[in-house]
């Protein structure tokens, strides 16, 4: 976790993080007024604004708002193709699933 990337009294949050909850960081966060939350989801998401955060997330996505973000388009009928990229780690960056 880069703690030093984040400024004095600020927040890291790790919300559903696959690769588990971060590692404690609390002294060095406190000594500089920060913060660590982790939780799963549920917990700060709840009902309809799943949907709604996705859509507008992928809307931001596909208008290319994130320029610095490799984006790897797949059309529905390369699902296959799609999911052994991700299973083999060759793909590099955000799969983006055309319908």
């Amino acid at each position: 976790m880069g703690v030093a990337a984040v400024r004095d009294g600020g927040v890291i949050a790790a919300i559903g993080a696959a690769s588990g909850q971060p590692p404690a960081v609390t002294e060095q966060m406190a000594s500089r007024g920060g913060q660590v939350r982790a939780g799963g989801t549920p917990q700060y998401v709840h009902g309809g604004t799943v949907a709604v955060a996705t859509e507008q997330l992928w809307d931001a996505v596909r208008a290319d708002l994130f320029s610095d973000l490799n984006v790897v388009r797949y059309r529905f009928d390369q699902i296959g193709a799609a999911h052994a990229d991700m299973e083999s780690r060759r793909l590099a960056g955000l799969a983006d699933l055309i319908v």
